[in-house]
């Protein structure tokens, strides 16, 4: 897609999600593992006994949500359990994220946190 608009004289710039290996102009984006160990450090402030989790994240493909995802669990201390079948991936999609999440609940009644790797679930309707 990409080199399809450059080819149209179309600029392109990743925001992000990058993909370096294109010829985009720049990426803007966020230390992603740095994002995701505060809110892994946030998460273990609100469990401060720990407990048992799961992540929602889009793609399980995604190096951004990956980063978030490496940066999360390395602030989790050994009294955190992922569930099974953790990450779920809604695959961008927000009422799939909404599924999910209502999937988890049903199969983990005793669960104690998701992990929202991404934004879907607050953009459904």
């Amino acid at each position: 897609m990409i080199s399809a608009a450059l080819a149209k004289n179309i600029p392109v710039v990743t925001f992000d999600s990058d993909a370096p290996k294109s010829k985009r102009i720049a990426f803007i984006g966020t230390n992603n593992e740095t994002s995701g160990e505060a809110a892994g450090e946030a998460f273990a402030k609100a469990l401060p006994k720990g407990g048992t989790y799961a992540i929602l994240m889009g793609g399980l493909s995604a190096a951004n949500l990956n980063e978030r995802i490496k940066g999360f669990k390395s602030k989790l201390s050994g009294d955190f359990k992922e569930v099974s079948g953790s990450p779920f991936a809604c695959n961008d999609d927000s009422s799939t994220g909404v599924q999910l999440i209502q999937d988890m609940l049903a199969k983990n009644p005793n669960l104690d946190g998701i992990f929202f790797a991404g934004g879907w679930p607050l953009f459904a309707r």
